[in-house]
């Protein structure tokens, strides 16, 4: 079992996860994003015990904000 999510703060997303192991929660280490928006991860595959994290970065100001995919693999 794995969960993602974001915290916004002004207007910034800060991508968090973590895993479920047999010695509990261990965080997923999703890298920040270097856009002006943040980055925000929407969902989870899992095929053959590698975690892949989709979502999305924005960039660009807030009124003009460009929403570009990303993807990390675990």
């Amino acid at each position: 079992m794995a969960v993602v999510g974001a915290a916004g703060t002004g207007g910034v997303y800060r991508p968090t996860g973590a895993r479920l192991t047999h010695r509990g929660w261990e965080p997923l280490d999703v890298p920040q994003s270097t856009t002006a928006g943040g980055r925000r991860p929407s969902g989870i595959v899992n095929v053959a015990g590698r975690l892949t994290v989709v979502g999305t970065d924005y960039d660009g100001p807030a009124d003009e904000r460009v929403q570009l995919p990303f993807s990390v693999t675990r």
